[in-house]
């Protein structure tokens, strides 16, 4: 946990205590508070006082063959210099490629650039004459999101 990270962190946390509680009142001398914090942390996670939450999963990644006839779509979204966009890539039963695309989006949020990446993908399935799709995609809300049949959130169900 850097200084910067808990300077942010307490200033929010003051502002906020300030705004929703009327007898608050900020600590005179804030960097000191702010450097103490820091310090403890770093001293706690020394000790092993402090374990990160985060697990890491192994996955082994491989090309299966399709059954015959079948397409794969591999649709993804992704971000860089405040842009987003999409893209997809079809690939035959052999592992052939087939086709793709890209697009810039501009500035939206990752979950409707991922939306927005399968829907154009899915665009393209009639018009190429694929009949048989599987749908591959990174994004596990994404995935449920198609599977919930119209449950949810009335914003995804308009994109879709």
């Amino acid at each position: 946990m850097g200084q910067w990270a808990t300077s942010c962190h307490f200033l929010w946390r003051w502002r906020n205590m300030k705004i929703h509680n009327e007898g608050f009142t900020r600590p005179y001398c804030l960097w000191h508070d702010i450097l103490t914090a820091v310090s403890q942390y770093i001293q706690l996670k020394r000790n092993r006082l402090v374990q990160s939450s985060m697990v890491q999963v192994q996955a082994m990644i491989s090309w299966e063959f399709l059954s015959k006839r079948w397409i794969l779509l591999s649709s993804d979204a992704s971000r860089g210099d405040a842009q987003v966009g999409c893209g997809s890539l079809f690939w035959d039963e052999h592992g052939t490629w087939l086709c793709g695309f890209s697009q810039c989006l501009g500035h939206f949020n990752a979950y409707v650039v991922e939306l927005w990446g399968v829907y154009q993908s899915l665009k393209i399935v009639p018009d190429r004459g694929y009949l048989r799709v599987e749908l591959n995609l990174d994004s596990k809300i994404i995935v449920d999101t198609l599977r919930s049949e119209g449950v949810g959130n009335v914003y995804d169900w308009r994109l879709i």
